[in-house]
């Protein structure tokens, strides 16, 4: 999931590198996307795929503010440092803030615009999930594999070949929210994230959600009020939760 924690305090940003440091932590973005990634077939369970790109552009948002490259207030979001991060899932995001200049955008045009942000690169069309999905590939933690529907049209699939880094945030967000472990701030948002777009599924099964339900209204709300976020202020992560939540829903139940 660096020099503010997005929430973690050991990460560091990487630039430049192909391989991946077994110690080092997901990205809170990769985080989000690695448990909403079936770790065998490699690819998005169906009921994850309309809340996953909301969730998606949350833990950038969040990540970004942590890190001091973004502001916010009033519900409208500017760019304080533009300096490049070196992350392929915040730079692109970066730089369409920057690129708002003078008018600057709330927080659900952000959710709805960052899913579909390309880089500057000629010929680069991946929107940020796949642009992820892409990077931990080249970092092997992914593997892609292509295959034919029907034999003639070709996708992608992107199994887990390297677990390690998956197993230990599953494992963290599971020893918070049912044994009570004290969360650390990436721990405590991504739980946030996951109740906010519903993605608690990947993680605990029903019986768990049913019996874990206060700890994790208990937690969001940690969050919501920053009791564990020293790096974002309250009203930012209220926003951005609030925002999550409304888009999620309305993109899995329209009216």
């Amino acid at each position: 999931m660096a020099d503010a924690p997005d929430a973690a305090p050991q990460e560091r940003e990487r630039a430049g590198s192909d391989t991946r440091n077994t110690d080092t932590e997901l990205t809170l973005p990769e985080a989000v996307l690695m448990l909403a990634l079936g770790d065998e077939e490699g690819r998005i369970d169906v009921d994850d795929r309309a809340a996953l790109p909301f969730g998606l552009a949350a833990a950038v948002l969040l990540t970004l503010a942590a890190r001091g490259r973004i502001r916010h207030e009033d519900d409208l979001w500017t760019v304080a440092d533009d300096t490049p991060t070196g992350d392929p899932a915040l730079d692109p995001a970066l730089r369409a803030m920057a690129a708002s200049g003078d008018d600057p955008r709330g927080t659900m045009h952000w959710l709805r615009a960052l899913p579909g942000v390309t880089t500057d690169d000629e010929g680069d069309e991946d929107g940020l999930r796949d642009r992820m999905l892409r990077h931990l590939t080249a970092e092997g933690v992914l593997e892609e594999k292509e295959h034919r529907f029907l034999g003639v049209y070709p996708y992608q699939r992107y199994p887990t070949v390297d677990p390690d880094p998956e197993q230990r945030v599953r494992a963290q967000v599971r020893r918070v929210v049912l044994e009570g472990e004290k969360p650390d701030e990436r721990a405590l948002a991504l739980i946030a994230l996951m109740e906010a777009c519903g993605l608690t599924h990947d993680v605990f099964d029903a019986k768990e959600r049913d019996d874990a339900g206060e700890r994790l209204d208990e937690l969001t709300e940690d969050a919501r009020v920053a009791r564990a976020v020293s790096s974002v202020n309250a009203e930012t992560i209220a926003a951005v939760l609030t925002a999550t939540s409304a888009a999620t829903a309305a993109a899995t139940h329209p009216l």
